[in-house]
This record gives structure tokens, C-alpha cells and sequence, in this order.
């Protein structure tokens, strides 16, 4: 996600440094909102037994 945004934006649009950066921060939330969403749907009752049976 974040090498193809900061390809588009460096390149295509013509940002340059800037949107090389830009597409590291779009990964970066990118990849919080994942975890986030992971948390939240994990079964922590189905992990801790699933772990000690």
C-alpha cells in the first residue's frame, strides 16, 4: 500500500521527497487501522482457552 502511493504521488503527481513520505504515512495508518480492526474482531475467550487446553 504505501510503495505504490508514494510511487504515485512522487511521480506521477510530482511531489517528489514529499510524497515518498506521504505514502510511508498512508502505510503507517494503513496498517494501525488493520491491527485496530484485528483487535477489536479477536475472540479473546477463544484465544486464552484455545492456549491453556
Amino acid at each position: 500500500m504505501g510503495i505504490p502511493t508514494s510511487i504515485l504521488l512522487a511521480f506521477v503527481f510530482h511531489i517528489g521527497g514529499k510524497g515518498l513520505w506521504m505514502g510511508i504515512i498512508v502505510a503507517l495508518f494503513v496498517q494501525a487501522l488493520f491491527l485496530g480492526i484485528i483487535i477489536l474482531f479477536t475472540d479473546w475467550e477463544k484465544e486464552v482457552n484455545c492456549f491453556f487446553s
